[in-house]
């Protein structure tokens, strides 16, 4: 019924939201660094990659910065879940690579 259809709309959210964020680290990108080249704060980038309601024109904006067809961002597998961990880790690696690449300042 209605509520299943619910539960199953915030679940693809939520898959799509693990989506951008994998797509986002795979390039390299903090997520204040795709926020800035969306023109979005990096609030509203977190709301979504933690599945918040997403508009289509906003899907569209992140699919070209990050230069990926709509599908490739939208298409959700079953499997999903088990990349999380692996998500989590490359973002990981990701912020400790940029931190060692600012500069000092003194």
């Amino acid at each position: 019924g209605y509520l299943a259809a619910i539960m199953q709309t915030q679940e693809y959210l939520y898959a799509l939201g693990w989506n951008i964020r994998y797509q986002r680290v795979k390039r390299g990108l903090l997520q204040q660094e795709l926020a800035d080249a969306c023109g979005f704060a990096k609030s509203a980038m977190c709301c979504i990659e933690n599945g918040k309601n997403i508009e289509i024109a906003t899907l569209i904006t992140i699919c070209r910065n990050l230069n990926l067809q709509i599908w490739q961002i939208t298409r959700v597998t079953a499997s999903w879940r088990k990349r999380i961990k692996r998500i989590i880790k490359m973002e990981e690696k990701l912020k400790l690579e940029k931190r060692k690449q600012k500069p000092k300042r003194y």
